[in-house]
């Protein structure tokens, strides 16, 4: 899940400067690959050995921004 905020602020008759947040998987979720299907292996048969965080783009990431509206 990602999520956004962002305020305007006047600061003449047409200027505005706009500051943003964002977050990236703000939940911090992660998606479980596989198990491992092999029967024969039994060390690794049914045991997930690894992980990739929603969408595959890392832990949680924050930014913060502002822009010049003009």
């Amino acid at each position: 899940m990602d999520a956004s905020i962002f305020r305007d602020f006047s600061i003449y008759e047409r200027a505005k400067f706009q500051f943003r947040g964002e977050a990236t998987n703000v939940f911090n979720f992660v998606n479980l690959s596989n198990p491992g299907a092999v029967l024969s292996s039994t060390s690794s048969f049914g045991v997930i050995s690894s992980g990739v965080t929603a969408g595959g783009i890392g832990m949680r990431v924050i930014q913060l921004g502002g822009s010049l509206l003009f």
